[in-house]
């Protein structure tokens, strides 16, 4: 659920399903075969790696179709289950929040036998909270409430400082296993951020590097 939030004008889950877009038709066009697993947390969709244009359009269709997402995060299991459906070593690109825990022991699996790309979707809500007077807050995975003043000076700068430190736990989780991590923002130009990732992504080498956007 944690991805249907995001900036005014697009969501996490938008932006994500762009990215995926971009990549997919990426491959498409250079004629590599495209696969994917999808999972809104309580079904599961399969697609193993195909080439052609008809297998791209089917799973940008399954994803775009997955709007309804339930509470409670899967992402461990959706990354065990590339890794179970791929037979031969590719590029593997998971696209997520990362909002979540116990998804690391399967990311690094995965990385061990493909080369793995993480792509955090960000907003920028979560490094500078606007003032927005006492507001409510729900966490969507766990359903916590809690109420704080948006405009507090200490409210602000702990949020921003909890922010980047969980961005910063996230990179060290990537670097520790092996996997290249790329932030972009529901405000960033997709298509930009990718071309500069992969400008000098070289695939088999020690890409696990950071980069944003």
């Amino acid at each position: 659920l944690s991805m249907e939030s995001g900036s005014l004008s697009v969501t996490r889950r938008e932006k994500a399903l762009e990215t995926a877009a971009l990549i997919a038709f990426a491959a498409e066009y250079g004629a590599n075969p495209v696969g994917a697993v999808a999972f809104d947390g309580a079904t599961g969709t399969v697609f193993r790696p195909r080439q052609g244009r008809d297998q791209v359009l089917s799973i940008l269709s399954s994803l775009d179709h997955k709007k309804h997402a339930v509470a409670g995060t899967a992402l461990g299991s959706a990354i065990a289950g590339a890794s179970r459906v791929l037979r031969s070593r590719s590029l593997v690109a998971v696209i997520s929040d990362f909002r979540a825990t116990g998804y690391e022991k399967a990311l690094g699996i995965l990385a061990r036998r493909h080369d793995a790309l993480a792509i955090r979707i960000a907003s920028p809500v979560d490094f500078a909270h606007p003032d927005a007077g006492f507001v409510p807050f729900v966490d969507p995975e766990t359903g916590l409430r809690a109420s704080f003043a948006t405009g507090s000076a200490g409210f602000r700068e702990q949020w921003e400082r909890e922010s980047q430190e969980s961005i910063d736990r996230w990179r060290h989780v990537c670097a520790r296993r092996g996997v290249s991590p790329l932030v972009i923002s529901t405000e960033d130009d997709a298509a930009r951020n990718l071309a500069l990732f992969f400008s000098t992504y070289r695939p088999g080498a020690n890409n696990a590097r950071s980069y944003q956007g």
